[in-house]
């Protein structure tokens, strides 16, 4: 898939205006997945005004100044957020492409819909916790491209937005200490020795025996999500890195049905394009296929 890139008309850093408690320390599981940031675009049916945006970033910044910050790594091969309002990295961008032309694009590294922190090179330099990227899209519509180092929460059946959104809260204030506490990890780290954390990888991590990850943001209430007043109409995580196996499911434009997005090797790809029945060997004749949602977003 390819296509013209992106072009950047505005940059500007979003700050929040005072410092955090001090430097906060990452966790095993932090180290292990810090190569693979969460990102995620929003879909809008209009392009967003940039300056609400960025003073909406700000109060937001006020509130949780650790997002302002930058990670570093000690020489002992600690990770650590610096919270010292560096600030947050705020381009506006136009782009060539329609909703739909961009929608499809989430699965690839180089979308130009979101700013990806370089892990790697984020422990050695200074580099940001989270950038934003609003872009205008060829069609009057517009997209919003948010990266942020991970934080992992437990869902538990039944729990609603309003009660999730207490749990992050919670999770951000509280989460410099308690999350230290992870016996397991502390224990593997001291065998292998810290010096060896960035060679490893979480042990479900294994694309050669193809070993098929999926995350689902279902139930999130990211379709609820007022921006500048209006809500998204789609919403969907952005590839870091071309791995394949890895998945994800979300709830589908304007939070109707289901849509999973399988990344697959180039020459398996082909292929299920062009034969339908790979797609459904186990299937009975009788049985019908579920309804697909029209290709256009709009």
């Amino acid at each position: 898939m390819t296509g013209a890139p992106t072009s950047d008309t505005e940059i500007r850093t979003v700050r929040a205006g005072r410092p955090g408690p001090g430097p906060v320390r990452c966790s095993v599981g932090d180290l292990l997945l810090a190569d693979l940031p969460v990102s995620v675009v929003l879909f809008h049916d209009r392009p967003l005004d940039a300056d609400a945006l960025a003073t909406g970033l700000a109060l937001a910044l006020a509130r949780l100044p650790e997002f302002a910050g930058r990670l570093r790594t000690t020489p002992d091969g600690e990770l650590w957020i610096a919270t010292d309002d560096s600030g947050v990295p705020f381009t506006v961008a136009d782009s060539p492409h329609t909703i739909t032309e961009a929608f499809d694009r989430t699965a690839l590294p180089a979308s130009g819909l979101v700013d990806h922190v370089r892990a790697a090179e984020a422990r050695q330099t200074r580099l940001p916790l989270l950038t934003v990227r609003p872009t205008r899209l060829a069609d009057g519509t517009g997209a919003l491209g948010n990266l942020l180092g991970e934080i992992r929460l437990p869902w538990r059946p039944g729990t609603t937005p309003a009660q999730y959104a207490a749990e992050l809260r919670t999770a951000v204030e509280e989460f410099t200490a308690p999350h230290l506490s992870l016996r397991s990890n502390q224990r593997f780290l001291q065998r292998i020795g810290r010096e060896r954390i960035t060679d490893c990888v979480p042990a479900g991590f294994d694309p050669a025996r193809r070993a098929l990850t999926i995350s689902s943001w279902c139930r999130l209430g990211l379709h609820q999500l007022p921006l500048a007043g209006h809500r998204p109409i789609a919403f969907s995580p952005a590839a870091t890195l071309q791995l394949p196996w890895s998945s994800w499911l979300v709830e589908g434009p304007g939070g109707e049905g289901l849509l999973w997005t399988l990344v697959l090797p180039t020459r398996l790809s082909a292929r299920l394009r062009g034969a339908h029945d790979l797609l459904h060997p186990y299937r009975d004749a009788s049985d019908l296929l579920p309804s697909v949602g029209p290709r256009k977003l709009l």
